[in-house]
């Protein structure tokens, strides 16, 4: 099972957290989970002043990915289960930011029912991650709930979020453009050889 170990004489450089990967077990030290949370953090423009609240584990990578990003602006990170429960903790702690998979964010605030609102006109965006091609439809079902704006997020636990949606501009088809720090190349699909024209 992922889990997160702390060990007071490991150093900065040394794995310090173990989560379940595509390929196997992915370990990350705290130098690698700093900078992806200030890598995020500056991309999204997040704030110490806000509160997120997020319907993922802090054992997945997306889950301690979101709660490093929160914790390093000095936010509160709320955690609830989807769909009710996390609509719930969304009425009473009135967070900015709403991390979830794109499904559950679909299942949790989609639909644009009045009742599923994601705590009041504080919401900036929903941050929907994403594992590879998705419907547009689904994230624009989200946007209502979630201050009108829906962003996806694509990574891995080997890499963390690598492609994202800014919250100033995207297309809605796409996952998004690179984050800070990351070299992102395109590939041929069908050999995985890098293509040489622009995109």
């Amino acid at each position: 099972a992922p889990s997160v170990r702390a060990d007071g004489a490991s150093g900065l450089g040394a794995p310090v957290a173990c989560m379940v990967g595509r390929y196997g077990s992915v370990w990350h030290s705290h130098h690698s989970l700093l900078a992806g949370a200030v890598a995020l953090g500056a991309f999204l423009g997040s704030g110490g002043d806000t509160a997120w609240l997020s319907t993922y584990s802090p054992c997945t990578w997306e889950g301690l990915c979101g709660l490093t990003v929160a914790l390093l602006a000095g936010s509160t990170m709320v955690l609830a289960e989807p769909r009710d429960a996390a609509v719930a903790a969304a009425a009473a702690e009135h967070p900015a930011w709403l991390l979830s998979s794109l499904a559950d964010g679909v299942a949790t605030w989609g639909g644009g029912k009045r009742s599923r609102r994601a705590g009041g006109e504080g919401v900036r965006a929903a941050l929907l991650m994403v594992d590879g091609p998705f419907d547009p439809d689904e994230r624009r079902a989200v946007a209502p709930a979630a201050g009108g704006t829906a962003l996806t997020m694509f990574g891995m636990a080997e890499t963390g979020v690598v492609l994202a949606s800014h919250p100033s501009w995207y297309l809605e088809e796409s996952v998004g453009i690179p984050v800070p720090n990351m070299h992102v190349v395109p590939a041929d699909p069908d050999t995985g050889e890098p293509i040489s024209s622009m995109w």
